[in-house]
């Protein structure tokens, strides 16, 4: 029964699945592989196809199982595909692998389309946002040269609230190019440790209090992670303006593992814990917006709970936390 259930289920298979000795000879097949590798109609007897059916598709097999991707030649035309190997068999070592191929094809073709598109937008946006900055630096000196030119404090006031908004709006189109790339790379596993210390080397240890870590511990998180924990270092500095140099402690909690930064500054209103990291909020402008955010990007999470001074706790779940070696 199972095996004529198994049958049964790969016949109603729409992509190919073959089963093949390790050497590569072809024992059973579904339909959908008759098409793709030329092999005979499915019947009741299937003979033993010899292995050079499967040459060049079949790697070696390393493990209990593994997955590839490479080029086939299908009916004259060369075809993107991806597939999954799975060793099977009783005992330790399978006699049989179970092949299970995709036709990506036009999915790359569509992700190699988008990714043109995107590259082409990003050349424009940076062309687009280097013109308006060199104009953005004109209007301004004038600005400047007009403030210097006039005696009527009313007008110089009017004067100085137009050059800091134009100052403002260069740093929100400075932002976008510092992060117009972010999207490029994926997350990976980093040494928190690492990350730590490369914080440490860019702001200077004279500004810290660092908790050794009783275990060296990996994050599964985007590489933004230490410019994202570097400016919210540097938003304690300029905004909240503590006395002593900031603690970093870090450890493992039921969920996961905190990593907490105290600033021994005056702390931040209960009413104000949540406010803070909305965007444009005080002095926190979109520093705290911005860290949060891109906090998000590696299912990170960040509050607030001081209660003699200003707390930011950020949560990194279990499932993206690992120790190292």
């Amino acid at each position: 029964m199972n095996e004529q259930w198994c049958r049964l289920t790969g016949e109603l298979f729409p992509e190919p699945v073959v089963i093949a000795d390790r050497d590569g000879n072809v024992l059973d097949w579904n339909r959908a592989a008759e098409e793709w590798f030329g092999l005979p109609p499915s019947g009741e007897e299937r003979p033993v196809i010899p292995g050079v059916v499967l040459a060049g598709i079949l790697p070696p097999v390393k493990g209990p199982c593994c997955r590839e991707s490479g080029n086939l030649v299908l009916k004259g035309e060369e075809r993107r595909i991806e597939y999954s190997i799975l060793a099977a068999g009783p005992g330790e070592t399978p006699d049989r692998v179970l092949l299970h191929v995709r036709d990506v094809t036009e999915q790359r073709r569509y992700e190699d389309g988008l990714l043109e598109i995107g590259q082409k937008f990003r050349h424009l946006n940076a062309e687009i946002r280097h013109d308006i900055l060199n104009q953005l630096t004109i209007l301004i000196g004038f600005l400047q040269f007009s403030e210097d030119l006039t005696t009527d404090d009313k007008f110089r006031d009017f004067i100085g609230k137009e050059i800091t908004a134009g100052e403002k709006i260069q740093r929100l189109i400075e932002f976008t190019r510092e992060y117009q790339d972010i999207g490029e790379e994926g997350p990976r596993w980093l040494d928190f440790e690492t990350i730590l210390g490369n914080v440490v080397n860019k702001i200077g240890e004279d500004h810290f209090v660092l908790t050794p870590l009783p275990e060296r511990w990996e994050i599964f998180a985007h590489p933004s992670i230490e410019e994202t924990i570097e400016r919210l270092i540097q938003y304690i500095a300029l905004a909240r303006r503590p006395t002593v140099p900031v603690k970093i402690m870090a450890g493992n909690t039921p969920d996961g593992f905190n990593i907490i930064v105290e600033d021994f500054a005056p702390p931040v209103p209960s009413e104000e814990r949540d406010l803070i990291f909305e965007r444009g909020h005080g002095k926190a402008g979109i520093e705290l917006w911005l860290v949060r955010e891109l906090l998000a990007l590696s299912g990170i999470s960040i509050r607030e709970d001081g209660v003699t001074g200003g707390r930011f706790v950020l949560t990194v779940p279990g499932r993206f936390l690992r120790k190292k070696g």
